[in-house]
């Protein structure tokens, strides 16, 4: 025993290490839980905003396109915001193991937590009405989103090679 407690002072001196400060510890600490939480808003963004633009979709469509209900749906469903939601959910999982006592959980305990705070938080979002807004945003601020990756029920009905045509009724005539 005296020889590992001279071993560990021998190494203290020879590395020259010293105690780091209280505050440096604390905003460490207290970071990690700060970036959680912004991950957790950023995912119920994403929530928020996918919900809106499947809420806002044209349901009964796919009869009159003779798909099913589940081809119809792989082909509006918004990949991009669930990937997001993904990555949020993989970085909040890895900023949880670094709090010290993130590694008595497990990574369902971690996954389950985060997505029921996405969840509850981005429901929350959408009854405010903030998952429009930010997919609006988005829409305005990346093109590429916009024309690439944004399903609407304008883009549903804007297709005329199938057989679908929107616009405005201006007159009706007696033939």
């Amino acid at each position: 025993m005296k020889n590992l407690i001279k071993d560990t002072i021998g190494k203290i001196k020879d590395e020259h290490i010293v105690p780091e400060p209280r505050w440096k510890y604390l905003v460490r600490k207290y970071g990690v839980w700060l970036l959680f939480g912004l991950i957790v808003i950023f995912g119920a963004a994403s929530f928020s905003a996918g919900y809106f633009m499947l809420a806002n979709l044209d349901w009964d469509l796919y009869r009159l396109m003779h798909q099913n209900v589940f081809s119809y749906s792989l082909s509006i469903f918004p990949y991009f915001w669930a990937v997001l939601i993904g990555i949020f959910m993989l970085i909040a999982f890895l900023d949880i193991r670094k709090t010290e006592t993130g590694y008595r959980f497990s990574w369902l305990k971690i996954s389950l937590i985060t997505i029921g705070s996405i969840i509850v938080f981005g429901t929350a979002m959408s009854f405010v009405g903030l998952g429009g807004r930010f997919n609006a945003m988005m829409a305005n601020g990346m093109p590429y989103y916009a024309q690439h990756m944004m399903v609407t029920k304008e883009t549903q009905w804007m297709q005329p090679e199938a057989g679908f045509l929107s616009g405005t009724i201006v007159s009706i005539s007696n033939n």
